[in-house]
């Protein structure tokens, strides 16, 4: 099982590179934001959303 769980998340990687990879500059920007947790501007937008 873990050889299939590594294989999926293996396609996940790629297939969010290769979608990152298709984004003009200003997408990507908006697209690669700080990760959860971090604090700050996303993390109070992420929040408001609930």
């Amino acid at each position: 099982m873990v050889d299939a769980d590594r294989a999926v998340a293996n396609r996940m990687v790629e297939a969010a590179g290769a979608w990152l990879d298709s984004l003009d500059a200003d997408q990507r920007k908006v697209a690669v934001g700080p990760p959860p947790g971090v604090g700050g501007e996303a993390e109070a937008e992420r929040c408001a959303c609930r």
